[in-house]
């Protein structure tokens, strides 16, 4: 059997040391955030606005860290730039 040697902390020690903070927004606003993802599918901005979901989908099989082995900040630029287009 094992032994634990130290006491594990309880779920109130745990809540307390959670990060509560939001991402950091990068776009300031929606004509940013659709030139960006343009830029990144390689196509027009008015491609991207006519098929928003395509143009997400194809950027995040290309940004994903997991497969293009780049930052996580690109990815969560991705997502912020999805959160303030769906608005």
């Amino acid at each position: 059997m094992f032994k634990l040697t130290k006491n594990l902390p309880r779920n109130a020690d745990l809540q307390s040391t959670a990060v509560t903070s939001k991402p950091t927004a990068f776009f300031d606003s929606r004509e940013q955030a659709v030139e960006w993802l343009a830029e990144q599918v390689g196509f027009t901005v008015a491609q991207c606005l006519t098929n928003l979901p395509w143009a997400y989908r194809r950027a995040a099989k290309k940004i994903h860290p997991d497969v293009s082995g780049k930052t996580n900040d690109d990815f969560l630029k991705l997502q912020n730039a999805k959160e303030i287009l769906d608005r």
